[in-house]
């Protein structure tokens, strides 16, 4: 199921490499780690190009997006309602700037910089639409997760741009480019939808910045630097250049702070503050990513344990939730889709049933593992029966 991206100059990871041009070289035999929020991230994806394509071939995409939730994606995740709500987000946006020329839609679409920037840069959009009519490129990025992205001079939505003007001859034309990134689930107050809109003639010190990191990188000239585009970077956990950022950011934490700091210098050590921040929490997940994958190999680390993370509670199987409500002469399913396990205790509890009743019915969802301190005490009580 896997989305098809460059090795080495991925626009998926273009803020990363970038900003860092030493980063292609450092993550060359380093694998993506793959997390729960990731795996569910590609699972809504997923219903999402199915919506689409569905669309695309003249239907209506909802029915199918909702036919899928509670069955599996090609990766092995169920599909949530959440999902199928994200979907619907993404889905919408879509064709409601597409309307009647939905022939036109590429969905998945994989485009090439070959000769704007280097062979190796290219990546898989996640939709694209050109409207002739108005000479507009639109480029739509799916982003299930709640981390805010901000579209404004973000490389990869850049890299599509160019490539896809690149790929299908419309450097040109100069088209208008709306460029945006959908997040349903990233609740920082600017709604889903995050646009930056410029003419294609204004991504130039975009495609330089590009360009310049991919020559470094060619001329073995790279060097690593840490940023925010650290933060999913698989080769973080032995990058020199984090790990002298936190170390710095860690000296300075523990300076004594003047208490007649005048307002700049207050402004200055908040700036300053932040970044140290923001490197100690990078270095912080990038050692936890590593533990992880050393504790699922069998290794171990000491203070440390893997703990199952559970998500909401869902069905067991939700075709017995129709049979509960016809036997307390309720009705669970007159809604557009079937009702969550809190919906069905509150309409439950309105009538007068013990909403107890619902216990056998559904389970609390297992969404993965996490690393966790781990000072003995459960091994103690797993074997003494000590209370904690």
């Amino acid at each position: 199921m896997g989305l098809e991206h460059s090795k080495t100059f991925p626009f998926s990871s273009a803020h990363r490499w970038g900003y860092c041009d030493g980063a292609p070289k450092m993550c060359k035999d380093e694998d993506d780690v793959s997390t729960p929020e990731s795996e569910e991230g590609e699972a809504a994806h997923w219903v999402a190009q199915q919506m689409l394509e569905t669309f695309k071939m003249g239907g209506d995409g909802l029915p199918i997006g909702r036919v899928l939730v509670n069955r599996q994606a090609p990766n092995g995740v169920v599909i949530t309602d959440d999902m199928f709500d994200g979907a619907i987000t993404y889905y919408n946006i879509i064709i409601k700037v597409v309307g009647e020329d939905r022939a036109n839609l590429m969905i998945e679409q994989r485009v090439s910089a070959h000769y704007t920037l280097d062979p190796e840069a290219w990546g898989t959009a996640d939709a694209i639409y050109y409207d002739a009519k108005t000479n507009t490129l639109y480029i739509w990025d799916f982003k299930y997760g709640h981390f805010s992205v901000v579209a404004f001079d973000n490389l990869q939505l850049a890299g599509y741009a160019i490539a896809t003007c690149e790929t299908f001859k419309y450097v040109p034309l100069n088209p208008r480019l709306s460029m945006n990134i959908v997040q349903p689930r990233c609740y920082d107050g600017q709604g889903p939808l995050r646009n930056w809109t410029v003419a294609l003639d204004g991504l130039r010190a975009h495609t330089n910045i590009m360009k310049g990191a991919i020559i470094n990188h060619r001329m073995n000239k790279g060097k690593v630097t840490s940023g925010s585009w650290c933060r999913e970077c698989p080769a973080r956990y032995k990058c020199p250049a984090i790990r002298q950022a936190t170390a710095v950011a860690i000296d300075f934490s523990t300076t004594a702070i003047p208490l007649n700091l005048s307002n700049e210098a207050l402004a200055y050590e908040l700036d300053i503050t932040d970044i140290a921040h923001d490197r100690i929490k990078q270095r912080k997940l990038a050692i936890e990513t590593e533990a992880e994958k050393r504790v699922r190999a069998g290794q171990l680390i000491p203070g440390r344990r893997m703990e199952d993370t559970i998500g909401n509670r869902e069905w067991t199987d939700p075709k017995i939730v129709p049979m509960i409500a016809d036997s307390f002469g309720l009705n669970l399913t007159a809604q557009p889709k079937p009702l969550s396990v809190a919906q069905a205790e509150k309409v439950l509890k309105a009538a007068g049933v013990d909403e107890q009743l619902l216990k056998p019915y559904y389970h609390n969802r297992k969404t993965g593992v996490k690393l966790i301190a781990d000072d003995g005490s459960r091994a103690r009580q797993l074997f003494s029966q000590e209370k904690i």
